[in-house]
């Protein structure tokens, strides 16, 4: 008997024993009562006792295959690695403030700390601006709270590289505004949604939203860019080349005039390589294409996502730029490992448990691991590129319905030219352009019975200040025309008046200059009325060499 009682304590001793040593356990409700109460330097502890139990020891080659077989396929694991994770890169008291702030921030972190996809992406998707992950987390919750849809999908990738891009307050280009990250993310999803971005644009991943997001231009400025190209140039944006217009952006001593700027500005004011490659990386970022700034030796330039992968455009290549301080060819290392998303993916969380275990040569051995998944990648491979997109053909050219006695000329019907380019417009018809730094012209069948004052007005697009048109009777000049600044939308002239003999045909002469787009011409009869006097034609600077001297074999049109 008093053995049986004697053992029956035993027991009982030792299951008292086991009780009071048993191991933390990762759980729902433990993270609940974390949250709530913002002691996350508790469930940081714990978690990371935790991981270094569990954390693979062993040969690197060993473990790097485990990594890519079944170790991160334990929910448990995965989870309480990418927690841990999220809270030491917050910084566990930091992350308690933020809790306590707001309930709603509670409610935010319940829902994020419980989705190791979402946790692994935001972890996965790059440093957030500044290394500030609340700011991020902070932007993350606005986006969710003003967009269900940003839960899951595209709108979940965008939302997470808003957020990483947009972390702390960030001003636009040359201007006192400060870019708002919500604002920013539900300009991207609507012109998704619309078709006005580069068809790639639903495929990116984070990391490369969050480097068409922090494009530093104003959404005003993003909408007025997509808008001038189609107008300009909308050869280059069926064709997916919009870093082409950077052509249009004269080689020049800068002349901006006073501030605020804007994008519209340097096309206006021109501008050498700096200049051209902040264009350059705007005007890619406006229609959703990732870009990752490039430095060279005294020069600027501009990397992008392009048709056949990332590429340097406006420089050399990839071996003399840097960036952020990182090499080019560092940054196409990474590009490589990003491809392949799942072995990334991998090979990240093998760097977290590094991070967690104390023992600085296991730490090692599991970093030695990360380095041969990503080396060695063994999943599919996924390499988003710039492929042009099929529009819709234009609408036919709208009847003109001109005042009693006005004539109307649709611009592309001309009967001869020189230098004129007939294009589809995106909204009606046709358009025709005159391209810069060349001299162009057309003539038009018009009917001047007699010789009378005329007022002509030209429908037309350009992006500068300097431009202007020359009007002719065969050899005999009449007098010219000022092309106002139209922001490369579609404008017009003011009336000019002309004496005009009578004559069957008008030729309109387009002097080199910067690029000139023109959509329609009117002739209104005045009567014998005398012309307006204008102002003699300013004469015309020589077009200034347009090759950088530090990229003498690039052509940016191309």
């Amino acid at each position: 008997m008093k053995s049986h009682l004697l053992a029956a304590l035993l027991s009982c001793s030792l299951l008292v024993t086991h009780t009071s040593l048993r191991a933390w356990e990762p759980g729902a409700g433990e993270l609940e009562k974390t949250i709530k109460s913002g002691d996350f330097t508790g469930y940081l502890t714990s978690a990371t006792k935790w991981l270094n139990e569990k954390a693979p020891t062993g040969d690197p080659a060993q473990i790097a295959a485990a990594a890519q077989g079944a170790l991160f396929k334990d929910a448990t694991l995965t989870a309480t690695l990418a927690q841990r994770q999220l809270i030491a890169k917050c910084g566990a008291d930091k992350l308690g403030t933020f809790a306590k702030t707001d309930p709603g921030n509670q409610a935010f972190l319940a829902g994020l700390m419980n989705s190791p996809e979402v946790m692994g992406l935001f972890l996965e998707g790059g440093e957030p601006r500044d290394k500030d992950y609340l700011g991020a987390l902070g932007v993350l919750r606005k986006i969710f709270t003003a967009d269900p849809e940003a839960a899951q999908g595209m709108h979940l990738r965008l939302a997470l590289g808003t957020a990483l891009a947009l972390a702390r307050p960030t001003k636009a280009f040359h201007c006192d505004e400060t870019i708002d990250p919500v604002k920013r993310y539900q300009h991207y999803k609507a012109a998704h949604k619309s078709g006005e971005l580069a068809p790639m644009f639903g495929e990116l991943r984070v990391w490369e939203y969050a480097k068409v997001v922090n494009c530093d231009g104003t959404d005003a400025d993003i909408t007025w860019a997509r808008a001038m190209l189609k107008t300009m140039r909308p050869e280059l944006v069926r064709e997916a080349r919009y870093i082409a217009m950077v052509s249009e952006v004269q080689y020049t001593s800068a002349n901006w005039g006073p501030l605020p700027h804007t994008f519209a500005t340097v096309l206006n004011g021109g501008g050498k390589c700096g200049p051209r490659a902040w264009f350059g990386r705007f005007i890619n970022q406006a229609f959703g294409v990732p870009v990752w700034g490039v430095k060279q030796p005294g020069h600027a330039a501009v990397g992008f996502l392009g048709n056949e992968g990332w590429k340097v455009k406006l420089g050399r290549g990839w071996e003399h730029s840097t960036w952020d301080g990182m090499k080019g060819t560092q940054f196409l290392e990474i590009v490589k490992a990003r491809d392949h998303a799942q072995d990334f993916s991998q090979a990240e969380q093998l760097r977290w448990l590094a991070d967690a275990v104390t023992a600085k040569d296991q730490a090692a051995t599991l970093k030695n691991a990360a380095d041969i998944v990503q080396k060695n990648p063994k999943g599919p491979k996924k390499s988003p590129k710039l492929t042009p997109q099929k529009y819709p053909d234009p609408q036919p050219e709208k009847p003109a319905k001109p005042a009693p006695g006005v004539q109307h000329r649709v611009a592309v019907d001309f009967a001869k030219g020189s230098n004129a380019s007939r294009r589809d417009s995106f909204d009606f018809g046709k358009q025709v352009f005159f391209q810069k730094n060349s001299e162009g012209w057309v003539e038009y069948k018009v009917s001047i019975p007699k010789a009378e004052t005329y007022g002509i007005t030209i429908g037309h697009a350009v992006a500068n200040g300097n431009c202007r048109v020359r009007v002719y009777i065969g050899d005999q000049r009449i007098g010219w025309m000022h092309l106002p600044n139209t922001k490369g939308l579609w404008g017009q002239t003011k009336e000019w008046d002309f004496a005009l003999p009578q004559t069957e045909t008008l030729r309109f002469v387009f002097p080199p200059q910067r690029g000139v787009v023109v959509k329609w011409i009117d002739l209104k009869p005045k009567g014998s009325a005398p012309p307006t006097k204008t102002d003699a034609e300013p004469d015309l600077k020589p077009a200034p060499k347009e090759t950088d001297p530090a990229n003498p074999n690039d052509k940016d049109d191309q």
